[in-house]
Formats: C-alpha cells, sequence, structure tokens
C-alpha cells in the first residue's frame, strides 16, 4: 500500500470524491449491512462501506475545512478526548466542585441516523462545512444498495434515508444536520442551561429541575409549527435527575457511571463480569489466535473506563480485572498454570521492552486519569465556559468580524499537555529498570533481546498461512522464553544444568540452525530481488585461500546502500552460548555494571558478541570478496548488530513487503 501507482490511485479517487465526479459510485457507495444487537433489545444495523470509499473519505475529511462547522459544545468529531469533557463536567459537578448546575438531563434519539432528512442534512453541509457539500451530494443524492447476507442468500435494500453508521462522512454530517436544533433549544432554556451534543446524545445541564418537560414541550411546539428538526426523542430512555439523586443512584451517561461509590462499583462488577465470559471464550482458540485477540481487542475492551469513570477507590475491582488478563496468559503459556516469578513484570511491560504488551490496568489508571482530568478541565473552561467562580453561555450564534462564527476555543493559548501515552511510557521505563535488577546479566540480555526488532515482530503476524502461523508448542514455548520461565532445572537432553538460551546450544537436541538461517536467508532474498533496478544472487561462489566457499547474498543496484554492489552474510547466534555466560561474569562486565548498571553490562555483553562473530565473518570474507562485503549478525531472539541497523533502515524504505520479512523471519527464529 506504500507503493507510489497505489498512492497515486489513492489520491486521485480521494480528489474525485471531494469533487463529486468519482467512477463506479454504485460500487463505492453499496455497503453490507450488518446487523448488531443492542445491549437493550433491539437491533442495530451497521452499513460497512468498500474499503476505498471509506479510506478516500477519511483523506477528504482531513483535507477539507471543518473548524467552523460545529458548535464548541458539539463534541465526537474532531475533537480532543472525545465525549471526556462531558463526563468530566458531570463528574465535577456530581462531586460538588461545580455548583452552578443542579439537574442533568440525558436526551436520547431515535434512530437518529437513521431518520434524519437528506435534505436537512444537505442544508446544513452546504450552510456549515461547504467544501464538503459536493461529496455530501456524490454519496447521498441517489439511493444507494445495501446488501443483507443471510441464510436465503443476499437480499438488496435500496438506502435514501438518512446516513449510513459505517460512512467516514455520517459523524460530521448529522451532528452539522443537528447544530440547528441545538442553538434553537439552547435559546428556549435560557442562560440557566448548558446543551451540549456528542453526535446523536445530547447532556442537557440545568440550573433547576423540569427541563426535560421543557424540551418535550418545545418539540410539540415546532411541530405544530412545521418546523422539523429530523430528530425524534425516544421518550422512554429520556433522562432526569437532580445531582441529589445521582449521588445516590447513579447515572450511566455516555459509556461511564456518575454519582456514589456504590453505583460505581456495581456499574464496574458488571463490566468486569462480562468481560471475564469473553475471556474464557479464548481459551476455545489456539494459543496464537487468542494472544492476538487478547492484546489487540478485548484488553481494550475497558481500558475507556479507567479515563472517564472516577475508580480511585475501586482498585480491587481492577486488581481482579489484572487477574482474569493475567491467567489468560498463563494458560496459552502451558497447561499447567502457575504465577511466574516475573510474570505480573512482564506481562504488563509492552513488547518493545521485552515483555507482552497486556498492561496492568491497577498501573495505568493514576496516569490515564491525570491525563483526563488535565486535558478537559482546560477544555471545560474553554469550550463551555465554565470554570469554579462562575458560568456563561457559549454565545454561538454572534459572528466574529471576519464573518465567521466565533469558537470559544480560538483565543485560548496553547497549554503543552502531558499525554497518557507519555505519562505511561516513563512509568514503564520505571518498572523495566526495576525488573532488570532483580535479574542475572544473561536474563537481562534476554529481557533486551525479546525487546528487539526481530524479537516482537512474531506478536503482530496474522496467522493466514504456514509462514505466518505458530503451532501451539511454539506459542508455549515463545511464552516460557519470553517470561524467563524455565521448562526443568536440568536437561532432560544432556542432564546438564539449564540455564536461559541452553535450548539453542544443546548439542543432544534436534536443531533447525540450518533450516532457520537457510528460510530467512531465502525470503530477504526474494524480496529485495523484487526491488526494480535490483540484481540479486543467493549464494555467489568466493574463492577463499583455494577454497570454495559462499555468501549469502549478492546485491547490486537500488537494494544495496550506494546502488553499489555488495555481498552480505547472515549469521544468528546464541546468547546461550559458552562465551556469551563467560562473557556475562567476566571482570569487564562486571566493571560495567558497577559502573553504568546492569542494562549497560548487558547490552556491552550482547554487543561484544554479535560484534565477535561479525570480526570472524570478516576475517572470512573481506579481502577474497570482490565486492563489498558486510556481515549481518543477530541473536536468536533477534537483537541486531550494529551493521544490521544501518542495513534494515535501507531496505525498509525500498521494499513494500519489510513488515512481512520481519514477520516470517520473527516467527522462524522462534520455532
Amino acid at each position: 500500500m506504500r507503493t507510489a501507482d497505489f498512492c497515486a490511485f489513492t489520491r486521485k479517487l480521494a480528489q474525485q470524491i471531494a469533487m463529486g465526479t468519482a467512477p463506479g459510485r454504485d460500487m463505492l457507495c453499496a455497503a453490507v449491512i450488518t446487523p448488531l444487537n443492542k445491549a437493550k433489545g433491539g437491533i442495530r444495523p451497521i452499513a460497512v462501506g468498500d474499503l476505498f470509499f471509506r479510506l478516500c473519505g477519511k483523506l477528504v475529511l482531513a483535507a477539507a475545512r471543518t473548524d467552523k462547522a460545529l458548535l464548541p459544545v458539539q463534541l465526537g468529531v474532531g475533537s480532543r478526548g472525545g465525549c471526556e469533557p462531558l463526563t468530566r463536567l458531570g463528574e465535577r459537578i456530581v462531586s460538588g466542585e461545580i455548583t452552578h448546575f443542579s439537574t442533568f438531563t440525558f436526551l436520547d434519539a431515535r434512530n437518529a441516523y437513521g431518520i434524519m432528512c437528506r435534505r436537512r442534512i444537505a442544508t446544513a453541509v452546504k450552510d456549515f462545512c461547504p467544501d464538503l457539500y459536493r461529496a455530501a451530494k456524490w454519496k447521498y443524492n441517489e439511493p444507494s444498495q445495501l446488501f443483507v447476507i443471510g441464510n436465503d442468500g443476499v437480499e438488496i435494500i435500496q438506502s435514501s434515508q438518512g446516513l449510513h453508521q459505517g460512512c467516514p462522512f455520517s459523524a460530521l454530517f448529522f451532528s452539522a444536520a443537528a447544530r440547528p436544533f441545538l442553538v434553537d433549544l439552547q435559546k428556549e432554556l435560557g442562560e440557566g442551561a448548558l446543551v451540549t451534543g456528542y453526535i446523536d446524545d445530547i447532556p442537557i445541564f440545568s440550573q433547576e429541575p423540569g427541563t426535560l418537560k421543557k424540551v418535550i414541550d418545545f418539540m410539540e411546539a415546532a411541530r405544530a409549527d412545521g418546523i422539523d428538526y429530523g430528530i425524534q426523542l425516544n421518550e422512554g430512555k429520556c433522562v432526569e435527575k437532580t445531582v441529589d439523586e445521582v449521588r445516590t443512584e447513579g447515572l450511566e451517561m455516555l459509556g461511564t457511571m456518575l454519582g456514589g461509590t456504590e453505583a460505581r462499583r456495581t456499574f464496574l462488577t458488571t463490566k468486569i463480569d462480562q468481560q471475564q465470559k469473553i475471556l474464557s471464550n479464548l481459551q476455545l482458540l489456539l494459543g496464537q489466535d487468542a494472544y492476538l485477540l487478547l492484546r489487540l481487542c478485548t484488553q481494550h475492551n475497558l481500558r475507556h473506563l479507567l479515563r472517564i469513570l472516577p475508580s480511585e477507590d475501586l482498585q480491587e475491582l481492577w486488581a481482579r480485572h489484572d487477574f482474569n488478563l493475567r491467567q489468560q496468559l498463563q494458560i496459552i503459556r502451558g497447561i499447567n498454570q502457575f504465577e511466574g516469578r516475573h510474570d505480573q513484570d512482564l506481562f504488563a511491560l509492552p513488547l518493545t521492552l521485552g515483555g507482552f504488551g497486556v498492561p496492568r490496568f491497577q498501573d495505568i489508571q493514576p496516569h490515564a486519569r491525570g491525563a483526563m482530568t488535565e486535558a478537559t478541565d482546560e477544555m471545560i473552561e474553554v469550550r463551555f465556559g465554565i470554570g469554579v467562580d462562575g458560568f456563561r453561555v457559549i454565545r454561538v450564534e454572534e459572528e466574529d468580524p471576519d464573518g465567521g462564527e466565533q469558537r470559544a476555543d480560538e483565543a485560548a493559548p496553547a497549554k503543552r499537555l502531558t499525554s497518557q501515552s507519555r505519562r505511561c511510557h516513563k512509568m514503564y521505563e520505571v518498572k523495566q529498570e526495576q525488573l532488570i535488577e532483580t535479574l542475572p546479566l544473561i536474563q537481562v540480555a534476554a529481557v533486551l533481546e525479546h525487546g528487539s526488532r526481530l524479537g516482537c515482530a512474531w506478536a503482530f503476524a496474522i496467522p493466514f498461512d504456514k509462514k505466518h502461523t505458530l503451532s501451539e508448542r511454539d506459542m508455549q514455548a515463545c511464552f516460557r522464553m519470553r517470561s524467563l520461565v524455565a521448562t526443568a532445572t536440568t536437561c532432560a537432553k544432556c542432564t546438564q544444568p539449564t540455564q536461559h538460551g541452553h535450548d539453542d546450544v544443546c548439542r543432544h537436541r534436534l536443531q533447525r540452525r540450518t533450516l532457520r538461517h537457510d528460510f530467512i536467508k531465502n525470503q530477504v532474498g526474494q524480496a529485495l530481488g523484487r526491488v526494480p533496478g535490483t540484481t540479486m544472487i543467493i549464494e555467489p561462489p568466493v574463492k577463499c585461500e583455494g577454497k570454495d566457499r559462499r555468501t549469502d547474498l549478492r546485491v547490486s543496484g537500488p537494494g544495496a546502500p550506494g546502488g553499489g554492489v555488495v555481498d552480505y552474510d547472515l549469521t544468528f547466534i546464541s546468547m546461550g552460548a559458552a562465551s556469551m555466560l563467560k562473557r556475562t561474569i567476566g571482570a569487564k562486565a562486571m566493571k560495567k555494571q558497577q559502573e553504568d548498571g546492569k542494562r549497560a553490562a548487558a547490552e556491552w555483553c550482547i554487543r561484544e558478541e554479535l560484534g565477535s562473530a561479525a570480526r570472524a565473518k570478516d576475517k572470512i570474507y573481506k579481502k577474497w570478496v570482490p565486492s563489498a562485503f558486510t556481515p549481518l549478525v543477530w541473536s536468536l531472539g533477534g537483537y541486531e548488530h550494529a551493521e544490521v541497523t544501518r542495513t534494515m533502515e535501507h531496505w525498509a524504505v525500498i521494499i513494500p513487503s519489510f513488515s512481512h520479512i520481519l514477520q516470517v523471519a520473527s516467527i522462524s527464529l522462534l520455532r
């Protein structure tokens, strides 16, 4: 997808969509309907559109000028933090920090995307985001086909009303169409209320009860006057509660719970119980599939609550959820589930720091809350005009001298915020250092290996073919190595004491050295051979002191740095080798450890071991190879020699499938 031809195609199609002239509209605007069950009953139809349209639609949105399209109080489209400013505002009202409001009203719109009139959408897009008018006309001016796939075949439905929930334009277009309703409703309720919007959810904060009745009366009066805002309220789901009622009973709002400890405890317990049922189903899958789903999907299901749910007093529930996640990793590691000495630390560390990438929620919670409150408290004051000392209604209908509407945040000074990612990264670095201080040097080297580029590439491979698939035994061995768990104190093959990396050097075990080396060599050679203008020779002959030898690859053209001719020889060495074990307990390593710490000492040991292997290759080939010669040396855990790093940086630019090469090489090293 990074090729010049594909980028040119995508750019051209995005330009045509923006101009409303893109060909193949019937195909690009068609969608497959996916029915999803709602949490409280009913079906939510999601229209999953064409991949190219969704990709290009996002590009069109990114390029269009939409900063004046919505009100300052409308969130969810291009606003930082999503719904967090609204939930944080509610939280501060309940806690008594903000005393200007005494009532919460939450409006629920019935089938909001589906019943919004396209004529109203067209008017709103023309008025508030005219840059997208042609794209909107191209997409929604004519009916499009929706495919319902069932057991009885395929049924085609013509879509001529509302918006598609899978369309990249839908959230913006709906919010723009709802804007006049929010403006008129704010005028009706007056300065004693604040009307906000999160796409199709409308929270209202007011100073006195009775807001819901006023809203219903306002809607009925509008209908009587022939005004159609395109929004129908589901009165059975609309809620109004006073602050005191929220403190005692709780209020579920935008995916979180406002209220006292017991209400929040019940809410979070229910969520964790639901996740436990999902986690238990992972045991039905193969290890690689289970780990991919756990790391990339399942563990994220409750991550948003770390930010928007006040849970400082609910730490025991997060500890329970952390145990459930850790247990699933232990199940993948082997039949006998047990707690490894370093499980809590290694399971939680990111992959690039030698861990498993399944963080502990207890560790993240204070950093997530800190980042959220820092960002949203500023937005509440700037966007909503609410501070501890007072409240002012944002006058959205007034225009600035330049003719555009003045957004409340335009004049705000820029403030550098500390993101959750930056906060957590510092925390993980500290935790890794604390872990390293408890390990012997040989295991510190293993942790550093596991965090290398090749050391963690396997974790991103989708098992769609044999080259990308790890067997159950492979996964168990991988998890045991990565969590620094030894299978036994004595090797069953050679009866020698086992240390980390012993399996790679035990002469009595079946080894895959040649098979592994040749597979990676061929994969790299084939990838370089596909680079235009590159000539590739695998195993070219070299005369060395009268002996016939061969390097692994001879590359000429763009595939070689500088465009010349370079011979490469690939070598993979074990950090469990006797030379490495001897190096880690040597005087130089001990001195390095005392002066610079264990990490620096382990890195020095690895670099020296890799450098020794590289120098040995240089000694054999350099004066006999007719071209330039570069030894490429890795540890079996994936740590790179300096020459490898420089070469890989060049190859990453010219090989379109470079991530694929990394993944298959990483998997081959694990087997």
